[in-house]
């Protein structure tokens, strides 16, 4: 029979697997976003150096997406109660006609619907987005040095959705829908 001191050890300890964990998935969640994007670009442009693709117009958007796809799968695999995840941008002006925005958020939105949202989510999300601000910070990405967090998650319930409630109403948009990563 275990004390309560030895428990207590063994949780720290699946913690901190939990924490090494999700901080190697970050990493990869980062090195396959930026793979994305640069596989999205003009051939021409692919072997270019991190710095000078980040300065395109059209790598951080890619970009996004990649990291809107990792930090989606990663949610719903660690946490039951998410069900979809979707990409979004609160700013996205419908009348655009280009499809360039002059300044892009470098945030990633997501909408996660969820069964019930819990504290354990808010924590995952909280350390899920500190993790991935300091590897976009080392990845050297120019517009990421400024950013104290990276990832604006809301959570959204099928009540919430039903009752067209907040940041729910965006999934019935007609203009700017959200985009389903999950």
């Amino acid at each position: 029979m275990l004390s309560d001191v030895s428990k207590v050890n063994m949780q720290v300890i699946a913690t901190a697997e939990e924490v090494t964990d999700i901080q190697q998935r970050v990493k990869n969640i980062c090195d396959d976003a930026i793979k994305y994007a640069v596989s999205k670009l003009p051939a021409a442009r692919q072997d270019d150096d991190l710095l000078t693709l980040s300065q395109r117009k059209d790598f951080l958007p890619h970009l996004k997406c990649g990291l809107a796809k990792g930090v989606g799968d990663l949610l719903t695999e660690k946490d039951v109660q998410v069900k979809e995840v979707y990409l979004f941008e609160p700013d996205a002006n419908p009348d655009l006609e280009s499809g360039v925005f002059d300044d892009l958020d470098a945030t990633v939105h997501l909408l996660l619907l969820v069964g019930t949202s819990s504290a354990a989510l808010e924590s995952l999300i909280t350390a899920l987005d500190r993790t991935l601000t300091q590897s976009l910070k080392e990845s050297k990405i120019p517009v990421y040095a400024k950013y104290r967090t990276v990832l604006d998650i809301v959570p959204i319930t099928n009540e919430d959705v039903r009752l067209r409630r907040g940041f729910a109403t965006l999934l019935s948009s007609i203009f700017t829908p959200p985009i389903r990563v999950c």
